[in-house]
């Protein structure tokens, strides 16, 4: 892996694999990173081109076991070129059908200036850090109109886009299918694939309304066809844009007043690296110390239905809360105690309360402590006083990255005394 993938400059990688494949196009480790490249940086078209080139491949290596199982296990497991190769498939059979009214299209042309599309929203912790960006460019180009092309298919995406006052269209086509996120993915509208359809209304819009620039900051639209900006991550360019000393837009004022409120949320979810999750014996125990060191103070414990609830809290279900309320108690509070979960950007990117965070894991490309992978999927602001990693160990005691999917023996969260001591430096 060269140090420009790992950095997040997947143009500069892409440039290096693909030289290397002129020399040799044969060459291994050359055709693997360079279809993670292309990947990375949401030029999924040509993903999804050298993926039918290194399936090709396979046959040419099966005698090599080692080289075959490297090609096929890389093609197995991405699941966005495996995807991909299907929704451009119905794509190629569909696109030409009416997917709008001749005049709603009409009406659209030279509206807009720039069109950002965005189809699989899976995780509000991504679109929350998606409409930051969006606001970034909206600010750099005050003159300009800008147009949102995604599925608001989730109650809270569509309170996310009410709240950030962004102009959307909207492309679900089954809502109720949709606003299960696990499904998105996979589910099929009217026998093709449901990502495909929304493409094809993607597309129509963006020939509609020709714009000046299309700006791609997600795998998915494919785009064949259209010409449009890419070559970075919005996770990579956060983390860069930080450690250049430049911080994404907020989305909200500061506005509520402060009280003596603490706000936590610990991490429970069978998704990603279980790593991240907080244990509750752990959290129990860490909220038993801020109400021992804090008795005046109101603990806020943000969770979910599934959880179980604790003592020396209040106890709130956030899925029975509007997002202007969830921000609104944010905001109130004195410091926020966040996990690895989206929870962590919507106080970054709607508040000024100070923040702390527990049981971080960092990117899987990370090199280094401190390199643009480390800090990329961290929580960025400026009210961000301590992000505490948790320690793996390997098998013979030796510390390592804590990279999500990395193998370990052991696992040790921060000891609780010294997310006390940072408390105090926040409540001082």
């Amino acid at each position: 892996m060269s140090n420009e993938y790992g950095n997040g400059e997947y143009d500069d990688a892409i440039m290096i694999y693909e030289n290397r494949r002129k020399k040799d196009p044969f060459d291994v480790e050359a055709n693997i990173m360079l279809l993670h490249s292309y990947l990375k940086a949401n030029y999924t078209e040509k993903a999804l081109k050298h993926a039918f080139f290194m399936h090709t491949l396979l046959k040419e290596v099966e005698k090599n076991q080692q080289v075959y199982m490297a090609y096929k296990q890389t093609l197995d497991f991405s699941g966005v070129t495996v995807i991909g190769a299907k929704i451009s498939k119905d794509i190629d059979l569909i696109k030409n059908e009416n997917h709008y009214d001749a005049e709603y299209l009409a009406g659209l042309k030279n509206k807009y200036d720039i069109i950002i599309p965005a189809l699989w929203p899976i995780a509000f912790g991504d679109m929350i850090i998606f409409m930051q960006f969006v606001k970034k460019i909206q600010l750099e180009n005050k003159a300009k109109k800008i147009l949102v092309i995604m599925p608001v298919n989730r109650p809270e995406l569509k309170e996310l886009v009410n709240v950030c006052d962004v102009d959307v269209i909207d492309v679900t086509t089954n809502l109720d299918a949709e606003k299960d996120r696990a499904r998105t993915l996979y589910f099929m509208c009217d026998g093709y694939m449901n990502l495909a359809v929304q493409e094809c209304r993607t597309l129509a819009i963006i020939k509609a309304v020709e714009p000046e620039r299309v700006i791609k900051f997600r795998y998915f639209p494919i785009l064949e066809g259209i010409e449009y900006e890419a070559g970075w991550r919005i996770w990579e360019k956060r983390a860069k844009m930080f450690l250049d000393g430049e911080y994404l837009p907020q989305l909200k004022e500061q506005t509520e007043k402060k009280k003596d409120v603490i706000v936590v949320h610990f991490r429970q979810c069978e998704m990603g690296d279980a790593g991240r999750n907080v244990n509750d014996n752990y959290a129990q125990d860490l909220i038993n110390a801020i109400h021992a060191e804090y008795p005046n103070y109101k603990i806020v414990r943000f969770k979910d239905s599934t959880m179980m609830k604790m003592s020396n809290c209040e106890n709130t279900d956030v899925r029975g809360l509007s997002l202007p309320e969830q921000i609104r108690q944010v905001q109130q509070a004195k410091l926020c105690i966040m996990s690895h979960s989206s929870n962590q950007h919507l106080v970054t990117a709607f508040s000024e309360t100070p923040m702390i965070c527990i049981n971080y894991m960092v990117q899987e490309t990370s090199i280094k402590e401190g390199d643009i992978a480390w800090y990329s999927y961290a929580p960025i602001g400026k009210n961000v006083k301590k992000v505490f990693h948790v320690k793996l160990y390997d098998q013979n005691e030796n510390s390592i990255l804590p990279r999500q999917s990395s193998p370990r023996a052991r696992t040790e969260v921060q000891d609780i005394d010294e997310v006390i001591m940072e408390i105090r430096k926040v409540l001082k």
